[in-house]
């Protein structure tokens, strides 16, 4: 196989001899891109590279938004949940206070103590 030169640089020509027969092949190849000044290249493939982190990153913090959002929803039905087994809780407190001081005394309507007296015997 012999190669040919032409006039332009990115042509090539191919001829192939064999006994009593000739016959050629040209085609062009264009040329590769020029070098990148300033290692452009590795800047874009960085920035493709940053971009793409930037969109995970973003998805993340979508995601986390919405956790939170669903985070506060819960905090604020177990605090009110909480409240009103407190009142609940605050009543049995009541409650028990109220049965142990009637053996003792007596609470009046605002929830305070006053303690019996006794009955003199004449």
């Amino acid at each position: 196989m012999d190669r040919n030169s032409s006039p332009s640089p990115d042509a090539y020509k191919y001829q192939m001899h064999h006994p009593g027969v000739t016959f050629g092949l040209s085609y062009s190849i264009p040329p590769p891109p020029p070098p990148l000044p300033n290692n452009e290249h590795a800047l874009r493939v960085e920035n493709s590279i940053l971009q793409s982190l930037n969109d995970s990153l973003k998805a993340d913090v979508s995601k986390l938004k919405s956790e939170n959002r669903s985070l506060k929803t819960e905090i604020r039905t177990l605090n009110e949940t909480l409240k009103i087994w407190y009142g609940h809780a605050e009543d049995l407190r009541k409650l028990v206070v109220g049965f142990n001081t009637s053996l003792t005394g007596i609470l009046d309507l605002n929830w305070n103590y006053k303690e019996k007296t006794a009955k003199r015997e004449r």
